[in-house]
This record gives structure tokens, sequence and C-alpha cells, in this order.
């Protein structure tokens, strides 16, 4: 959203105000769940953390290489 912000900044006009609220409402709770998840699990379960790091990258770059 930033980028996009910093992209439009004398086109702001042009921007679509309902749906940058919508995103704005679902992200920010989303990302304050997924932060509390990842420091939990930092906490407790540690080497899990590890493993879903792990699986993460090897998914992305499977991803990147197949498209």
């Amino acid at each position: 959203m930033a980028n996009s912000s910093i992209g439009l900044r004398k086109g702001y006009r042009q921007v679509d105000w309902d749906y940058m609220k919508w995103i704005g409402i679902t992200f920010l709770p989303a990302m304050v769940i997924a932060l509390a998840v990842l420091t939990y699990l930092s906490e407790q379960y540690y080497n899990l953390l590890k493993l879903l790091l792990v699986l993460v990258i090897i998914l992305a770059g499977s991803m990147l290489m197949i498209s």
C-alpha cells in the first residue's frame, strides 16, 4: 500500500478508496494475529517454526521455478 501511494503521488484521485478501506480493515488485524502466532511459535515451538520456514522457502522456490 505504501508503494502504491508513492507511485500515485499526483494521481491519488484514481485510487479506489473503498477497496483500500477493505484492504486495511482485513490486512491489519490479520497482521496482528500473524505476529502473535509467530511470537507464540518462537517461544514454545521453535523447531516447528524452523520446519515451517524451510517448507515455505522450498515451496516459494518451487513456485518460482514453475512460473
